[in-house]
């Protein structure tokens, strides 16, 4: 709950879902066990990312997503990466 965005619900399904983190070994794996890794369909040298892989706790990825949403409104540099995806990826901008 120490970052902006998670609160009391986001912490408390982590907990629940991820249990222990020590049993991964990297946050990427943290990551992958709840869907949030996009999907990679690549060939030759090149690389395309898809869209995320949607495999495990679906109400986790929910809350995770609504919380970077959430942290996206503070000024910090969670602020600053959420402007530079979304106007890479061209969506609207928030105020």
């Amino acid at each position: 709950m120490t970052h902006p965005g998670v609160g009391p619900l986001t912490a408390l399904a982590y907990v629940l879902i991820i249990g222990t983190p020590t049993r991964f070994q990297r946050g990427k794996q943290i990551g992958t066990y709840v869907g949030m890794i996009p999907c990679e369909e690549s060939s030759a040298r090149k690389q395309r990312l898809g869209h995320i892989s949607k495999q495990g706790n679906s109400l986790l990825r929910f809350l995770v997503g609504g919380g970077g949403q959430a942290g996206g409104a503070y000024p910090s540099g969670l602020r600053r990466r959420y402007m530079h995806l979304a106007m890479r990826r061209h969506r609207a901008l928030p105020r």
